[in-house]
């Protein structure tokens, strides 16, 4: 049943949809970025206003780079993998749920945004962690002396 509504429901809807994702990226700017304190506040509202007039921007714009898709993903491909080897991994390759809407929509590749969604998601756990005022889990797996980073990354995003 989900995949047979859920999936056309997402299809007709995905540009409002990158629309509202807005709002948990500006929460991830104020509360795991400058870790601020509250939720709500200036730099979430400045961040909100200008992803919504991006967003606005872009949305006009939309699929504009659909012919160099494959060249971009394959770009985005090779930023990600750098970044999952880096020394900060979790900070380099999450972000990604910032900006990786950005690149979905030039490039009209709802795939690409599904990934960046898995990072979003992330985020939002990093929120949720805040908020709670506990560590959040990728942030110990990453200080920890046994690497397990980068799997538990990868279960958060796939499943």
């Amino acid at each position: 049943m989900a995949h047979n509504y859920l999936g056309t429901w997402f299809g007709n809807r995905w540009n409002d949809i990158l629309c509202a994702q807005g709002v948990m990226e500006a929460l991830a700017i104020q509360r795991l970025i400058l870790n601020k304190p509250k939720s709500l506040g200036v730099p979430m509202v400045l961040y909100l206003a200008v992803r919504s007039a991006l967003w606005k921007y872009l949305s006009a714009r939309q699929g504009m780079l659909k012919d160099y898709s494959q060249a971009i993903n394959l770009g985005l491909v090779s930023v990600m993998a750098c970044a999952a080897l880096s020394s900060k991994p979790l900070e380099r390759t999450v972000s990604m749920g910032l900006y990786g809407w950005i690149v979905a929509l030039l490039t009209d590749s709802k795939r690409t945004y599904l990934w960046s969604a898995g990072m979003m998601a992330t985020l939002a756990q990093g929120i949720a962690h805040r908020i709670a005022d506990e560590a959040g889990t990728l942030e110990v797996l990453q200080n920890d002396a046994v690497d397990q980073l980068s799997y538990e990354l990868s279960h958060v995003s796939f499943f």
